[in-house]
C-alpha cells in the first residue's frame, strides 16, 4: 500500500496490525518512510460461496432447502 503523505510504499507493521486485529480499533502510527502519521483501522468484510456440504440444517438449526 501507498502512504498518503508521500506516496511511497508503505508497510503496516505487525504489532500495529495485531492491535487494529485484536481491540476492532483504530491506532496513529508513525510512517517508516517520511515520519508522518497515519491512522490504521479495520476494516471487515465478508464472502459468500455456495455451501456443498452435507449438513441439512445451518448453524442456527434452520432446515436447508435441497
Amino acid at each position: 500500500m501507498r502512504c498518503p503523505h508521500c506516496s511511497k510504499e508503505f508497510e503496516v507493521g505487525e504489532t500495529a496490525r495485531n492491535n487494529v486485529a485484536s481491540y476492532q480499533e483504530g491506532v496513529v502510527v508513525k510512517t517508516s518512510c517520511c515520519g508522518k502519521g497515519v491512522h490504521v483501522f479495520p476494516v471487515n468484510s465478508i464472502r459468500v460461496e455456495k455451501y456443498t456440504g452435507n449438513n441439512d440444517e445451518d448453524d442456527w438449526g434452520a432446515k436447508l432447502k435441497k
